[in-house]
């Protein structure tokens, strides 16, 4: 299994905002400078976790990007799941198969065996990944409370 590059980004991306003071947000702008990112990549990404109801966005001259959740809820998987939203197995296109291999009882027999393995992994992914908040990335100060960071000074650096 192959996890793609925007997907450690979009990862990132969140814990720069979980990790912003109380009531802080950072605009698009602010992070591109931050991750390295342009403005442009930077708006794709933001957009799929907004949809994906992970992160808020408010494009008023104060606003910028905020969790949408507590960080604590949000997993692996549901990052994963905003990057590459993963189609349901029961929505593969397998014409091709059949126009190949025909439509016997045996091609029918595997190609739902197919399915089947598909459908466990499409599982065991989701499972693994579920495993682990985002919260469990983020240091904790002596108390165990999770540490911020002001990102606006680290930009300049």
């Amino acid at each position: 299994m192959k996890f793609s590059q925007s997907y450690i980004q979009a990862i990132s991306f969140i814990l720069v905002i979980a990790t912003l003071p109380d009531g802080a947000t950072l605009k698009s702008r602010e992070i591109s400078q931050l991750m390295g990112f342009s403005t442009s990549y930077t708006l794709k990404i933001g957009r799929k976790l907004v949809e994906a109801k992970l992160l808020k966005s408010d494009a008023s001259k104060s606003g910028g990007y905020r969790l949408a959740k507590p960080i604590q809820a949000i997993t692996l998987y549901d990052v994963y799941e905003a990057m590459n939203p993963l189609e349901k197995i029961n929505t593969l296109d397998l014409d091709f198969i059949h126009r190949l291999f025909g439509l016997s009882s045996e091609v029918y027999q595997k190609e739902k065996r197919v399915e089947e393995i598909l459908s466990e992994t499409q599982m065991a992914v989701q499972a693994t990944l579920s495993k682990m908040s985002l919260s469990e990335l983020i240091s904790k100060d002596s108390a165990g409370n999770l540490v911020s960071v002001n990102w606006s000074d680290k930009k300049n650096d």
